[in-house]
């Protein structure tokens, strides 16, 4: 019963943030063949880099440390 009421909590706090965070996701491009985020006039992110910003924006950033992106090759600075 405790791991329902937890999931509950969590899909509430997600939910209540993800006007925020998809207005950031929206201002990003992802290009596949590089395997960054370019965001703003910025330097590209790396696929987790741009996930923290999305989350933090949403108010749940440090689930994206228990989510980490895995499989991307490339990095910023190609």
């Amino acid at each position: 019963m405790a791991g329902y009421a937890r999931r509950i909590r969590i899909r509430i706090r997600i939910t209540g943030g993800r006007a925020a965070a998809e207005d950031v996701w929206s201002q990003g491009w992802c290009c596949a063949r590089c395997a960054v985020v370019h965001f703003g006039a910025g330097p590209a992110m790396t696929l987790q880099e741009f996930r923290r910003a999305v989350w933090g924006a949403g108010g749940y950033g440090e689930l994206a440390e228990v989510h980490r992106v895995y499989g991307t090759t490339a990095a910023p600075g190609y």
